[in-house]
């Protein structure tokens, strides 16, 4: 197995942050899984979801 390196996992969260896949959270082999495997786009920011069920 490919190991990353600090930058690599760096770029991954922050990525996944900035996209709103996941909250910051620390780095942890689930993250970089969502990271990466999830759709950017797709996933809508906790904020929307929770209004959206309210209403």
């Amino acid at each position: 197995a490919a190991k990353l390196t600090p930058h690599c996992k760096m770029e991954a969260l922050h990525s996944a942050t900035m996209s709103k896949v996941i909250p910051p959270a620390p780095i942890t082999p689930l993250t970089l899984q969502l990271a990466m495997h999830l759709p950017v786009q797709r996933p809508m920011p906790m904020r929307e979801q929770a209004n959206d069920i309210a209403v």
